[in-house]
């Protein structure tokens, strides 16, 4: 993965579809956001054992990370197949200064 760009202007990029935007994030850098929404899908919508795991685990491999908020997607363990979670995909450190948004 490549590091932060060292500008603080970021250009936000939305292709649609989940692996295309994952794939961008790995070659060009930057976070990658599917976050829950408060009305629609407050727990999140991608699913956890098909959908963020294993971009959770691609990304880990080429040195990221992954969060859903509230710690690393890879050490939740699915209750059931169908189950929803929001995740945050990136470097480590753009992952991280996202986390200390998130919480403040």
């Amino acid at each position: 993965m490549r590091p932060p760009p060292s500008s603080p202007s970021c250009n936000p990029r939305f292709i649609g579809s989940f692996v295309a935007d994952a794939h961008r994030i790995l070659l060009h850098g930057g976070v990658l956001g599917v976050p829950g929404d408060v009305f629609d899908c407050p727990k999140g919508s991608k699913l956890l054992v098909y959908e963020c795991s294993p971009l959770a685990y691609i990304f880990k491999c080429a040195g990221g990370e992954s969060t859903d908020g509230r710690g690393s997607v890879l050490d939740t363990i699915p209750s059931t197949l169908k189950q929803v979670s929001p995740i945050f995909l990136g470097s480590k450190e753009n992952v991280r200064e996202l986390m200390a948004a998130l919480k403040s």
